[in-house]
């Protein structure tokens, strides 16, 4: 096959369950089998749950992420969803054949150099607001209504 030769394109979308966890799904134009990892973090506390996920068919889902049901109230929480195209090494050899073994074929705004200097790396960030009332913000956030 051959290098990867566009940049690098991921959009998502968040959805609160009824357990009051977030469940990401996604869509993106990498290599069937890239290997991602998934963040959701509490802006405020710092509390991050994670998974990993690989690309199928354009497209990934992670989740259901974050602490469950029980006493918590979402009192209109900012969470980070971060969605992370791993180093070329631990990308399995059909994914480096065209992203190269330092991911060196990734181009686009999300592309930046790896921070343990492993080559590329790709990342992507959207905020949502979880709460159990919807109110107007001026931020670029997405709103999630708890039921």
């Amino acid at each position: 096959m051959p290098p990867f030769d566009q940049p690098v394109a991921i959009e998502i979308t968040s959805r609160l369950g009824s357990d009051r966890r977030l469940t990401v799904e996604g869509e993106t134009n990498l290599p069937e089998a890239t290997r991602l990892q998934v963040i959701v973090e509490r802006e405020l506390s710092g509390v991050r749950w994670r998974e990993r996920v690989s690309v199928e068919a354009g497209g990934f889902e992670a989740g259901p992420l974050g602490p469950g049901s029980g006493p918590q109230r979402y009192a209109r929480l900012l969470h980070r969803v971060t969605v992370d195209v791993q180093e070329g090494s631990v990308q399995p050899r059909s994914v480096r054949d065209r992203l190269g073994e330092e991911n060196e074929h990734l181009s686009g705004p999300l592309v930046q150099q790896s921070r343990h200097g492993l080559g590329q790396v790709a990342s992507y960030s959207q905020r949502f607001l979880v709460g159990s009332e919807t109110r107007r913000t001026h931020d670029r956030v997405e709103v999630l209504r708890v039921e």
